[in-house]
């Protein structure tokens, strides 16, 4: 005779819920970093941490130099520095001989920031397409080109006007690009 078990047993009443309580953990100094917060007599207040010893990161301000025309304006340049002191091992390649530093004094590439309005329009340098103007912003990478005179143009959308102008890169220097593509 096969004999059969239930996997669960049926209660007899509802199972009842306690509302969690969210504040458990507020007043226990355990559970609180003591930079970050502080008792201002009826609350604990989040404060900022500060920082010693390095620079904190500042956003770039952009600071017009020249106008282009057509909406677009061209700021001071900024250093374009960056280095190589660990060299990532590739396989099938051998690390450098001596670290790689690119800074100021380069005399191969420099590079060009663009805050353009919009962002997704396409750029283009010397006929080929570099990508969209997002990707370019200054704040993770410029667009990095070798040094001396690029055309460059930016198609943005279905109803604005393309922007094309010649730009002169200056080793070691990044030169932001500021202003919005003109609708037609």
């Amino acid at each position: 005779a096969e004999t059969f078990a239930p996997r669960a047993v049926p209660r007899t009443e509802p199972r009842r819920i306690e509302p969690r309580d969210d504040n458990r953990y507020r007043y226990d100094s355990r559970y609180r970093d003591t930079n970050r917060y502080r008792y201002d007599g009826r609350s604990y207040v989040y404060t900022r941490p500060r920082y010693f010893g390095y620079n904190v990161y500042r956003p770039y301000v952009f600071r017009p130099q020249y106008r282009l025309g057509l909406g677009v304006f061209i700021g001071y340049p900024v250093p374009y520095s960056y280095s190589y002191a660990y060299p990532v091992p590739v396989y099938g390649y051998r690390s450098p001989v001596a670290p790689v530093f690119v800074g100021p004094g380069s005399t191969v590439y420099g590079g060009i920031a663009l805050d353009i309005w919009p962002d997704d329009a396409a750029v283009y340098v010397d006929g080929a397409y570099a990508g969209i103007v997002r990707d370019f912003d200054g704040t993770r990478q410029p667009l990095t080109l070798v040094a001396g005179t690029h055309q460059l143009e930016i198609t943005g959308p279905a109803g604005y006007a393309p922007l094309v102008f010649d730009v002169t890169v200056q080793p070691g220097q990044v030169i932001p690009y500021q202003g919005d593509l003109q609708p037609y």
